[in-house]
């Protein structure tokens, strides 16, 4: 009020700070009431509010986006399977080993049931905290036209305040994402598995997925201890059709028994048979079945045959590879 704002945006950011103070179980946050006769609720003029102002909020950031998929092979039975999983729990998890494309999976499954603009995706890295998404999310719902949280905690930092504890501005943000129809993508959740905020944050977002009113999915190398294994199955590798398909995009003239053989070698994971067809690039696909056979490890010998003809830019990305 003291900075000319109207007292009925006052006694909303009280309830907000009552909200925020006690959870969102609790009724308290109903409490502050207001009886106004005034028509605009500015009870007072200020002569000078540009000097009584706290800084300017900054805009949020542009929400990440789903990274490209380049090629997407079959996987129909799978996406049927995850895609009816959201619709009967609304949660499902993605989980297998490196390179088998779970990300690619839900990239695809994720743009299949909602609008770009109703997506949130997150994929997390190593030494990462889980409450680090709660500031993706602001900036998301901001976004999206919902800019209350996002103020909120803005002014409180700017203001050097205390943010109140993650678990309660969980409460407050899963008011804001409450039957707006959005999915959240968590990618990478095994870099957090070891965070005990994770089960906490699951827990709650839980029971919002349970009420009908928002969706979930999780992609991870492992899944979660407090997850039951009866409700996830793993996603194994490319049938020996899917394999084929997707190395005749690299190599339209593949000898079927090589793509067979190759196949057979990397139990279908899809990162591995890239790999294969970049290799393919540079050494005779039958010279490249020979060694391959006589190694014991096939994603190492993949990534040196690879590497060996790799720029350095190229190099460095290569270098982050999950496998």
């Amino acid at each position: 009020m003291a900075a000319g704002r109207p007292v009925d945006v006052a006694v909303a950011a009280a309830r907000k700070g009552v909200f925020m103070e006690m959870g969102g179980d609790a009724p308290d946050w109903g409490i502050p009431l207001l009886f106004l006769r005034a028509k605009d609720g500015e009870l007072f003029a200020v002569e000078q509010p540009s000097q009584l102002t706290g800084p300017a909020i900054p805009p949020p950031p542009e929400p990440a986006r789903p990274p490209g998929v380049e090629t997407f092979i079959g996987r129909k039975a799978e996406l049927a399977h995850y895609a009816g999983l959201l619709e009967s729990r609304g949660m499902a998890v993605v989980a297998g080993m490196p390179g088998v494309g779970k990300t690619a999976l839900a990239v695809t499954l994720a743009r299949a049931l909602c609008p770009p603009e109703k997506l949130f995706w997150h994929a997390f890295h190593e030494g990462e905290e889980v409450a680090s998404i709660l500031w993706k999310l602001a900036a998301f719902l901001a976004w999206n036209g919902r800019t209350a949280v996002w103020e909120m905690i803005q002014g409180i930092a700017l203001s050097g305040g205390d943010l109140p504890p993650p678990d309660v501005l969980l409460d407050y943000f899963l008011q804001s994402l409450r039957g707006q129809g959005y999915l959240l993508v968590l990618d990478d959740v095994q870099f957090v598995l070891e965070d005990p905020a994770l089960e906490r944050l699951l827990n709650r977002v839980g029971q919002v997925v349970a009420a009908g009113e928002l969706r979930l999915l999780l992609v991870s190398q492992q899944t979660p201890d407090f997850i039951p294994a009866g409700d996830v199955r793993p996603l194994t590798g490319l049938t020996r059709e899917e394999s084929e398909g997707l190395l005749a995009l690299h190599l339209p003239s593949v000898d079927p028994a090589l793509a067979a053989e190759l196949h057979q070698r990397t139990h279908g994971n899809a990162q591995l048979l890239h790999l294969a067809a970049r290799a393919c690039e540079n050494i005779r696909p039958d010279r490249l079945l020979h060694e391959l056979l006589a190694s014991q490890d096939v994603e190492r010998f993949l990534l040196n045959q690879v590497d060996e003809h790799l720029e350095e830019s190229e190099k460095e990305a290569m270098s982050g590879l999950d496998l």
